[in-house]
């Protein structure tokens, strides 16, 4: 699937942002790819966290299963 990425080059460290679909399903693959310690937090505000938060907490728990 294409993906697109944005770099966002804030001080100290700049960050790259990756879209595409069904990148939510993959988060936490995609966090262990990028080197994203295990304990992780995720921000967001309650508008998107309505929209997407299912979809954030099953990606980031079905990787988490798959990899121990």
């Amino acid at each position: 699937m294409p993906t697109e990425q944005i770099l966002v080059t804030l001080p100290p460290r700049p960050y790259a942002v990756e879209i595409g679909a069904g990148h939510l399903a993959r988060l936490g693959t995609l966090l262990d790819q990028a080197g994203v310690g295990r304990r992780r937090i995720i921000v967001s505000s309650p508008n998107v966290w309505k929209l997407h938060g299912e979809a954030v907490a099953i990606g980031a728990v079905l990787a988490a299963r798959t990899s121990q």
